[in-house]
């Protein structure tokens, strides 16, 4: 098993631990509606399901809010995490803003 330890400046020590699962938490800048309505949604899911299959994550739960998302899931390689949501954010801030025409910077918090 690997564990990755980042500090931070500005948030907590983050570990990264081989095969764990994990529940995250992830919210629009400043708590705007973004994902209201159920275009926005269905870009974003469709994002994020493609994202959770190409890294092999096991998905258990989730569920997606109009300013927020959760989900717990089963993390094959830890230090895959940062990368996900970077991934996952920056093209699904781009598709919701380019097809729901959404004039917004930054999108995630």
């Amino acid at each position: 098993m690997n564990i990755t330890i980042k500090n931070y400046d500005h948030a907590p020590t983050h570990w990264f631990i081989d095969n764990s699962i994990y529940f995250f938490t992830a919210s629009v800048y400043q708590k705007a509606p973004l994902l209201k309505t159920s275009r926005a949604k269905t870009i974003f899911l469709e994002k994020f399901f493609h994202y959770i299959s190409e890294y092999h994550w096991q998905l258990y739960e989730w569920v997606v809010l109009d300013n927020h998302y959760h989900f717990l899931a089963k993390v094959p390689y830890g230090e895959q995490i940062p990368r996900f949501f970077n991934t996952l954010h920056q093209t699904s801030a781009f598709h919701v803003k380019k097809e729901c025409n959404f004039e917004v910077k930054p999108f995630w918090y």
